[in-house]
Parts: structure tokens; C-alpha cells; sequence
């Protein structure tokens, strides 16, 4: 399956995701060129320094449903706390 692959990064402000450094949120899209249906997504988070740092993975999978609909099948999260 050929898809495209869209990049985004915030720019604006205020953030869609609150944090006290106004961290961006940045992520990708995988999507059918023919259909426009996503494939797949992943969203990443990274706000704070030192020991309060937070870097956030979310992953999604989406696959035909009910009557041929697209919908989420899939998530994966991903928390890491630290310098680490």
C-alpha cells in the first residue's frame, strides 16, 4: 500500500497540549493518497528539563470496521520521565 507521509510541528500558540514551557507538539500521519484515510498516526511530546522532563509516544492504527470505516484499532502509549 503506497501512502504519503505528512510531518506537522506546532507553531501557534496556545498549545493544543498545556504544559508551563509550552512545549510543541509534533508528530506524523501516515495516509492513503487515493482515499485520504489515515492509516496510521504518532504524536510526540517532550516538555520540562532534568528530573520534571516528560517525553510522551502515542500511537494509533486504524483499519476498516463497521460498514467499511475507517476507526482507531490499535493504541500505544509511551511515558518516559527523567534526564533519561
Amino acid at each position: 500500500m503506497r501512502v504519503a507521509v505528512v510531518r506537522f510541528e506546532e507553531r501557534a500558540t496556545p498549545r493544543m497540549i498545556d504544559s508551563s514551557d509550552a512545549a510543541a507538539a509534533k508528530g506524523t500521519f501516515w495516509i492513503e493518497p487515493q482515499s485520504g484515510r489515515v492509516i496510521r498516526s504518532e504524536l510526540l511530546f517532550d516538555t520540562g528539563k532534568g528530573s520534571a522532563r516528560l517525553r510522551v509516544r502515542v500511537r494509533v492504527g486504524y483499519a476498516p470496521e463497521l460498514a467499511g470505516t475507517w476507526l482507531p484499532t490499535s493504541m500505544d502509549e509511551e511515558y518516559r520521565m527523567g534526564k533519561g
